[in-house]
């Protein structure tokens, strides 16, 4: 039974990744996109066979910021002036995003959750761990974390 709990932890821990290294900076390195523990549940699930999912468009935006630091993506701005690409924190998850926070355990806490911003309303939703972003959720409305306009 222990070891089952043990097991389980582990797995926790490697899906849930909590920043490893929060005094060093990586901001200065290239992103590394990670797939191995996306949602594949929920209205959020990241499942390349969904139809609102354009994985063309998606996979040259990785492939665009694949090449590029972190500084360079966290500084991308709006016509307006807000960043494209942020941490989520405070109270602006959905619903639905809480149920699937809460379901993954992830502490929203640990302020690693991530936007990417794909083009107007889309985003990918990830953690940020180091230079890794590890997916999660695809959110092709914007409405994991809403904002208003």
């Amino acid at each position: 039974m222990a070891k089952q709990a043990k097991s389980n932890k582990r797995k926790k821990d490697k899906n849930n990744a909590k920043p490893t290294r929060p005094n060093e900076s990586t901001d200065n390195c290239k992103m590394i996109w990670i797939f191995d523990s996306v949602d594949n549940d929920g209205v959020f699930r990241f499942d390349p066979s969904r139809s609102d999912m354009n994985c063309a468009d998606i996979l040259d935006k990785i492939l665009q910021y694949s090449k590029r630091t972190w500084a360079d993506i966290k500084s991308e701005k709006h016509d307006n002036g807000k960043t494209k690409h942020h941490f989520l924190t405070g109270k602006g998850f959905s619903k639905a995003a809480l149920e699937r926070i809460d379901k993954l355990q992830i502490e929203t806490a640990n302020e690693n959750i991530f936007s990417i911003r794909i083009n107007n309303l889309t985003r990918i939703i990830g953690l940020r761990d180091g230079e890794k972003f590890i997916t999660k959720w695809f959110d092709p409305d914007h409405n994991f974390y809403p904002t208003t306009m």
